[in-house]
């Protein structure tokens, strides 16, 4: 394996590139039998097999920062990705990884091959992490977190795949079922949905806003006649106050192809 990779970092070093830079600064990551390099289009990867894309040129990233709320052990990191706008910084739980980085790079619409994606950037946060600044986050910082609840609906489908098994699917916590549209509902009841946001440092001053914000994006299905963030549903023969949550249609990639381990199989 040493050898492989001496041999196409020599092959790499040898190409003249653009004329703007060494291929040697290009080099960024390795991973197994995979060599990741900057190219004019992206983030490609080289094996034995050849060279493959893994990421849009808009997608590259850096990390930037670890955020933790002492108070709950809830952790995130901050990756900042380059777009054709300029640079945006994603917030990403911690206890995801890569693959949690991998999915709000989808999310922005940019090409992504996700299970070579995954493994250049559990490198790039693997190099880094040690080095990274941590910053503390009080409760009463959370808004920088927390209240964006765009990002805590993205843990929250995060939750909804981490329990599916074992808890959706017997109706403890409520269930899934199919939607319009080829998309699926999450059935919530209310000690899950409490459960969730305990476990995603939520503090209950803060539930409301965000609750108030997936209703006004459509996330959040309620009867129309009432104000509520519930809405009544039957589970486990019991008609009940739940929470009915929207869950995407998965990416082209498969959103299971996210989900999975980043080695290659």
């Amino acid at each position: 394996m040493e050898a492989l990779l001496e041999k196409e970092t020599a092959a790499l070093e040898a190409e003249p590139g653009d004329g703007s830079a060494p291929w040697t600064e290009r080099i960024v990551a390795r991973s197994g039998e995979w060599l990741f390099y900057i190219a004019e289009e992206g983030i490609r990867a080289r094996s034995d097999g050849g060279d493959i894309d893994v990421l849009a040129s808009s997608a590259r990233i850096e990390a930037v920062e670890k955020l933790v709320n002492p108070e709950t052990g809830a952790a995130w990191v901050r990756v900042r990705a380059a777009s054709e706008t300029g640079p945006r910084d994603l917030l990403c739980p911690a206890a995801k990884g890569a693959a949690g980085v991998v999915r709000k790079l989808q999310e922005m619409g940019e090409f992504v091959r996700p299970k070579l994606a995954a493994m250049y950037v559990e490198e790039v946060l693997a190099n880094s992490w040690k080095s990274l600044p941590v910053r503390d986050v009080e409760k009463e910082d959370l808004a920088d977190i927390s209240l964006d609840a765009a990002c805590v609906y993205e843990l929250f489908l995060e939750f909804v795949r981490d329990n599916a098994e074992g808890m959706f699917d017997t109706e403890a916590w409520g269930k899934i079922r199919p939607a319009e549209n080829g998309k699926k509902e999450a059935v919530v009841t209310r000690p899950a949905m409490n459960a969730f946001f305990r476990q995603a440092g939520i503090p209950e001053e803060q539930r409301a806003a965000i609750l108030r914000y997936w209703r006004e994006q459509g996330w959040l299905k309620t009867d129309e006649q009432e104000k509520r963030f519930t809405k009544k549903e039957t589970v486990k023969g019991v008609r009940r106050r739940v929470f009915v949550v929207e869950l995407p249609k998965p990416s082209e990639n498969g959103e299971e192809a996210v989900a999975e381990r980043t080695a290659m199989t």
